[in-house]
């Protein structure tokens, strides 16, 4: 006798679970509100919660628990076919999450012995909700009308990177925006035995054309690693949410809406790392390996010492990297990119911490900035041959070099500065028409070789704004708009690269949206936040034993494609970001990212992870790699010198000027890239934003280190309504609810 439907309700939609007759099971169907004929289906009937000739998953047994949550509980194999190893059982748990607005999907399987994927018919498994039969004319008008954001983010058309899981897409015939979101963190049976994740996963709409054309949307497979689903307890977990809607979607609101919508699904928090402290304490020590001879410095045929980019030059996966193109591996070699990366941090960190060696360092490494500048032997020497410079690389060492200048009211450095972005970056710029490529010849101010570097945009407008704020010169502020302007217009999908160059163009949106609060950057601003965003690590690794040691939640893809986080891309990004939120209030979902990443990051030095070199003698220099499921093998780009930087930066983000006494309360400072003109007047006027993101009301000790008895606080719910509970002294004490979002600004004197 065949089952009764049931059905869960959930905001505008309606998901109903039926008997599809004869032995063939139930499957679910999605259905949408409509004032004018009621519940309308947006899909198709009776799809199976999970796709494949092994898995095709249907129930054949279903109850409602309340109005919230259905159970479902079925079997899979045992009816003979080759490679089935005997009769499996599976549970599923289908919840209407009304206070998100999604259905939220788990299934369970329990298979006491590995069982071996078919692959018959296409991959296996995939979640896929059938959409039903496409439209009539589909490659003509359908797809010209359709909106789709397709996930993860790629570079240059062919590879794909491993970030976010997560697609969205609009159709104009059935009125209706759907989203879906993969719980990686869940789905841990993912391996190079089967589908090795994101080396052949993509979320999106496909195509099919049998047994008759129709769409369908998820989870699908473009290739596998091998045949093998693991025994034991395994899950798929995946939310699925849609709405009606008639008006075409621009496919940069797509991105807005669907990073907007998932932010919510991350999880509350993470542990902190065993052998993490503090940030200013890995500061110090930080420091203290980087003064390290050998190691970390050595010295040229003439006697003058120089920086390495990894320690002791060692970094496997690029020795085997360069020697495949025929080249020789040499990494004992001066690294002007450290020096200066490490330098302007470390130059703000020294004006506050006086320990040593921290100041010591600030010394050292600017004398060898100096030398080099100096002897022309930078990347900005002048160039009399074809010499050919990466325009990222060059364009970001130069804004740095910019920075770093300023705050030593460095002329001769700013001088340098100013020439090379006049007489290089801006006419490349122009020559480009703002479409910079991947490479270029400094000499000729012409494109070398294949690729883009859309993402370098952000990265120039926001440089192109320093150069105005420092000149007045018009010139500048109009080449900051023309380059964020393009940017912004760009396919949404054609400007991932190396993901700290977006936020630097968000913070150029916000900076512009002040200036000009009637014009579109605000729009500009949220735009590339969610670009920004699309390339975070949305997951936490736990696919094999090594990356299950770590959590890779709330970092970012270090570059498209190149499918692992490091600490460089990971700070910068949220320290690009930090300033905007005096504008742009964030939501406690995106501070949830800031929460996970000052704990995660812990994992990338060799005292909290030690990814299989032995006892290192620098465990405060941060690895380049961890272990994910993806990328190299862990640690095998080495110790990352020319990282090291962030790790002050990161310091000055989340303790130098202000912290909690319980770590587990956050404190952010949102002046980050805007201490010098403070410094300069000799007095600080700080924002910070506390945030309890525990899940429990929380009494929270504010400390800030560097004021006196007499320093001014002020607190209120927003940058532009700081003026509660007005007191002096050196510390703050609030009473946090969870979630509680409060800004806090700090004046005093500052400097000897």
């Amino acid at each position: 006798m065949p089952l009764e439907s049931v059905s869960l309700m959930c905001a505008e939609m309606k998901l109903t679970v039926s008997q599809n007759g004869g032995d063939a099971g139930i499957g679910y169907q999605l259905f949408i509100a409509d004032p004018k004929t009621g519940w309308r289906s947006v899909s198709g009937a009776h799809n199976p919660l999970i796709r494949g000739n092994t898995f095709n998953l249907r129930a054949t047994d279903i109850r409602k628990v309340g109005d919230d949550l259905l159970l479902l509980t079925g079997t899979m194999g045992g009816d003979g076919k080759p490679g089935n190893l005997g009769r499996t059982s599976w549970q599923a748990r289908i919840t209407a999450d009304s206070a998100r607005d999604w259905f939220v999907f788990d299934i369970e399987v329990n298979a006491e012995q590995d069982i071996h994927l078919s692959m018959q018919n296409g991959f296996e498994p995939e979640i896929t909700l059938d959409l039903g039969p496409l439209p009539p004319y589909e490659r003509g008008d359908h797809v010209w009308f359709i909106t789709q954001i397709t996930n993860p983010t790629k570079w240059n058309d062919d590879a794909y990177g491993n970030d976010f899981p997560a697609t969205y897409y609009f159709d104009p015939y059935l009125n209706v925006e759907i989203m879906l979101f993969f719980d990686m963190t869940r789905m841990s049976w993912m391996s190079r035995q089967n589908i090795a994740r994101f080396l052949n996963y993509r979320c999106g709409f496909r195509r099919r054309y049998e047994p008759e054309p129709a769409g369908e949307l998820g989870l699908y497979a473009t290739g596998a690693s091998g045949r093998l689903f693991p025994s034991g307890a395994q899950h798929f977990s995946y939310c699925l949410t849609a709405r009606p809607r008639k008006a075409l979607v621009d496919d940069r609101e797509a991105v807005r809406l669907l990073v907007d919508k998932c932010l919510p699904l991350l999880p509350p928090n993470s542990p902190w790392p065993s052998g993490s402290t503090s940030w200013r304490d890995f500061a110090h020590h930080c420091a203290e390996d980087l003064m390290t001879d050998g190691l970390c410095w050595r010295k040229a045929a003439g006697g003058h010492e120089f920086i390495l980019n990894y320690v002791d030059g060692y970094s496997p996966a690029w020795k085997e990297a360069i020697e495949a193109r025929g080249n020789s591996f040499d990494m004992i070699k001066p690294c002007f990119d450290a020096a200066v990366w490490i330098a302007h941090p470390l130059a703000v960190l020294s004006r506050v911490d006086r320990r040593e060696p921290i100041p010591q360092l600030y010394q050292r490494v600017s004398q060898w900035i100096d030398r080099a500048v100096r002897n022309n032997e930078t990347p900005f020497a002048p160039a009399t041959t074809n010499t050919i410079s990466g325009t990222w690389q060059h364009l970001y060492i130069l804004e740095q070099l910019f920075q770093l200048g300023r705050l030593r009211k460095d002329q001769p450095l700013l001088d340098r500065v100013m020439n090379e972005a006049n007489d290089c970056l801006i006419p490349l710029a122009k020559k480009m028409s703002y479409l910079f490529p991947l490479s270029f010849n400094r000499r000729t101010i012409e494109r070398v070789g294949a690729g883009d570097c859309h993402a370098g945009l952000g990265t120039y407008a926001n440089f192109m704004l320093d150069l105005y704020e420092m000149t007045s010169d018009d010139h500048y502020l109009e080449e900051s708009k023309n380059a964020l302007q393009m940017l912004h217009r760009l396919p949404v999908n054609t400007i991932h690269q190396e993901v700290f160059l977006l936020a630097m163009g968000t913070q150029a949106a916000y900076r512009l949206a002040v200036m000009y609060p009637k014009s579109n950057y605000a729009e500009v601003y949220h735009y590339l936040l969610a670009q920004t965003l699309r390339m975070l690590y949305w997951y936490a690794d736990r696919t094999t034993e090594q990356s299950r040691r770590i959590n890779t939640l709330g970092m970012f893809q270090a570059c498209a494609t190149i499918s692992y986080p490091a600490i460089f891309e990971n700070i910068e990004v949220l320290a690009r970001l930090c300033p905007t939120f005096k504008k742009f209030p964030p939501s406690p979902a995106l501070l949830r990212v800031f929460d996970h990443a000052r704990k995660n990051n812990f994992y990338f030095f060799p005292r909290c992870f030690d990814a299989g070199r032995g006892a290192l003698p620098l465990q405060y220099v941060p690895y380049e790699n961890i272990p994910i499921l993806e990328g190299p093998a862990p640690g095998s780009v080495g110790q990352e010198i020319y990282g090291s930087g962030w790790v002050f930066r990161a310091c000055l983000m989340w303790e130098t000027f202000g912290h909690a006494v319980d770590r587990d309360i956050l404190v952010l400072n949102l002046d980050a890239f805007e201490e010098r003109p403070q410094l300069e007047q000799g007095r600080l006027e700080l924002t910070f934003i506390v945030f309890n993101g525990t899940g429990q009301r929380q009494q929270a000790l504010l400390l800030f280190p560097w004021t006196s008895p007499s320093a001014i606080i002020t607190t209120g719910e927003s940058a532009d309504s700081i003026e509660i509970g007005r007191q002096k002294g050196q510390r703050l004490e609030l009473d946090l609810a969870p979630d509680a979002v409060v800004y806090v600004r700090v004046s005093d004197r500052f400097g000897p």
